[in-house]
């Protein structure tokens, strides 16, 4: 595991705005009338590509009263914050993307900073069917990435200063994300360093790709790493290209009923809080 030290002043910082957060969504839930059973914090700061000002995003998981399930309109599913990133999904849609392999509902299972508000029973079960289950497709993950990857290339391609460093990490990761996929049949570590330390196995490269970290998350300009960047490029590139090939026949198949019955049951008993 890669081991990120920082300073008391940085780690004190992070605390502060993680908990104002919290606090915030948990006056959403009440403003809206749901329950609030987990948060996760995603994006550069679960990756560990971070400027210190840099977003905080959010992905946070409600359920609603039980007879707001038994409607003959459903209401919304997603509940979305306006001018920040923060986001909040019904438990039914969280497990419906878990269900179909959706690769940010497993990315968000996997993050280091998450929190279950009085359902630390239900978010270990949810994490043992997110592992056990077996309803991670590795395929299908790495080919939502290597699609992903292409509005990130373009962002790259156009982006500036300190931007730029951002959008080569983020096409490394989701290029490097799918290869692993594809050879370890799991789920590839969010944190990016940890990513970068499993596939590239030469260390010239990895210490290459830890200076590029450091510039992204210190603010630095592009221009002197403009050389190094290209260099990834190029590989990355054609790792995209085999990788595609790879993933181009791939279809998914719908679960079997007994499959899907153990995520039923398990939204049920969330929703009528028998878990």
């Amino acid at each position: 595991m890669n081991m990120e030290i920082v300073s008391e002043e940085k780690w004190y910082n992070n605390y502060v705005m993680s908990v104002k957060i919290i606090s915030e969504v948990q006056e959403l839930c009440r403003e809206k009338g749901v329950e609030l059973l987990y948060i996760f914090f995603t994006g550069s700061r679960a990756y560990g590509y971070n400027k210190e000002d840099s977003d905080y995003d959010t992905l946070f998981v409600f359920k609603r009263p039980l007879d707001d399930y038994l409607r003959v309109h459903p209401l919304p599913d997603e509940i979305k914050v306006e001018g920040k990133d923060v986001k909040g999904w019904d438990i039914r849609k969280f497990c419906s993307v878990l269900s179909k392999s959706g690769w940010n509902a497993y990315e968000a299972l996997h993050v280091r900073e998450s929190y279950s508000f009085g359902h630390d029973k239900s978010f270990i079960h949810l994490r043992w069917l997110a592992r056990h289950g077996d309803f991670y497709e590795p395929m299908k993950v790495a080919k939502t990435m290597v699609g992903c990857s292409a509005r990130d290339l373009a962002k790259y391609e156009q982006a500036e200063g300190n931007k730029k460093l951002k959008y080569f990490l983020s096409y490394a990761r989701m290029v490097m994300s799918a290869r692993y996929c594809v050879l370890h049949t799991t789920y590839p570590p969010v944190h990016f360093l940890t990513l970068a330390r499993a596939s590239l196995h030469e260390p010239e490269k990895y210490g290459m790709i830890k200076e590029l970290v450091k510039a992204r998350v210190e603010g630095k300009d592009a221009e002197p790493y403009l050389e190094t960047m290209n260099c990834f490029m190029d590989d990355f590139k054609k790792l995209c290209e085999t990788l595609k090939e790879s993933v181009k026949n791939y279809d998914y198949k719908e679960k079997d009923e007994e499959k899907m019955k153990l995520m039923d049951d398990f939204v049920y008993k969330v929703i009528t809080e028998n878990i």
